[in-house]
């Protein structure tokens, strides 16, 4: 999103304040409740470091293994880094035929720049991106290849920076793994009809927002999610006290190395497992 004047001034006084986080602008969306009716920006990037993927996606997995459909809503998705991710994961970790039931992603955006960028079926990822896959020991060449021509986005914030960028394809299997569509938070939370087999993963946006879009959010997420779904929440989602509001409102943490993860119901569950020694 279009850059604040506060933090164009950061990023002025702080050139490698950028680095690593890719951030698009567009203007504010007026159902999105961008705090103080300013211009804020988001940024992202693969295996976004605030969640443990590997423990989450092994969790789930064992969480869902009953179910023949799991239902996983990436909202705010932005150039789609944080589905790719998770699909990544879960291909990396099991078989097609288990990982079959999770897919398709429904990631969904509200900006118009951001999702058809995502639509595009490419996406950019920085050189130090790179470095930190390989560490994980994920091989970048087996889900991307290089597109036909690269991706640009208007105002991409890289720029700003001189990061390396480099524009990658999903391969077709990536690709069907995910759906895009233009749509806000809760008008998606809304449409959810859940079993217990759904997780919503609304990271590190919360805080752009207006306090009654987000109460609203946590109403909504709380109806619609039966005991067993689960909410994913970001670090930077703490510095409104994200956590607190879900606990008050029907979740509880079920894993102590996933702090953002929360699960609707009785925590009875988890003291079951701490017990039995179940918990991942």
């Amino acid at each position: 999103m279009i850059i604040s004047p506060l933090y164009r001034q950061v990023v002025t006084k702080n050139p490698n304040f950028l680095s690593c986080y890719r951030s698009y602008s567009s203007k504010a969306i007026s159902e999105f409740g961008a705090k103080d009716n300013q211009y804020v920006r988001t940024s992202t990037n693969l295996f976004r470091e605030d969640l443990d993927w590997n423990s989450f996606v092994k969790f789930l997995v064992n969480h869902f293994v009953d179910k023949d459909r799991v239902m996983i809503y990436s909202m705010a998705c932005s150039d789609g880094s944080e589905a790719y991710s998770l699909a990544i994961f879960l291909m990396e970790k099991f078989s097609k035929s288990l990982c079959k039931k999770f897919f398709p992603i429904m990631a969904h955006d509200v900006d118009d720049l951001i999702i058809n960028s995502a639509k595009s079926e490419r996406i950019n990822i920085e050189d130090c991106e790179i470095y930190y896959i390989n560490k994980l020991g994920i091989n970048l060449n087996k889900y991307f290849v290089n597109p036909k021509r690269p991706l640009k986005i208007k105002n991409d914030m890289t720029s700003y920076n001189n990061v390396g960028l480099f524009s990658y394809e999903p391969i077709q299997e990536l690709k069907q793994s995910v759906e895009f569509k233009k749509s806000d938070i809760l008008t998606e939370l809304n449409k959810i009809k859940d079993n217990g087999n759904s997780v919503v993963m609304c990271r590190n946006v919360m805080p752009y927002l207006k306090e009654d879009y987000i109460d609203e959010i946590v109403s909504v997420a709380s109806k619609v999610l039966k005991d067993g779904s689960f909410f994913v929440t970001g670090d930077y989602d703490s510095t409104i006290k994200i956590g607190e509001r879900l606990e008050k409102s029907g979740f509880y943490r079920p894993l102590l190395e996933n702090q953002n993860l929360f699960q609707k119901g009785n925590s009875k569950e988890m003291i079951d497992r701490l017990l039995y020694g179940y918990l991942i």
